[in-house]
């Protein structure tokens, strides 16, 4: 299993005074058997308004590393701040052409 915190500034509107919408995230990933991994994540990004607004859930993710250059994934995203949204559902991929 890992761990690993991240923080970081998202900075809206660049081309007014900027603002800036600091985040944190907690992710914990744990491999499992046939490629597998799984991901649960708690994050909070604080409020940008009027270009972003505060966000807060909990990630839950299932990525299947398909090749060497190939990762799918996908879950679900429990929002924290009902008024802003409650439930959202995701699926991607993610390609690696090279490494170095």
């Amino acid at each position: 299993m890992t761990a690993d915190l991240n923080l970081g500034l998202d900075i809206w509107r660049l081309e007014r005074a900027p603002l800036v919408q600091p985040w944190a995230a907690l992710s914990l990933n744990h491999p499992l058997p046939l490629g597998l991994t799984g991901t649960a994540e708690i994050y909070r990004f604080r409020s940008a308004l009027p270009v972003a607004a505060r966000d807060a859930g909990v990630l839950l993710a299932l990525a299947w590393q398909a090749a060497d250059w190939l990762v799918l994934d996908g879950g679900g995203d429990l929002g924290l701040f009902s008024a802003e949204r409650s439930l959202s559902v995701f699926a991607g991929f993610t390609l690696t052409p090279a490494r170095l």
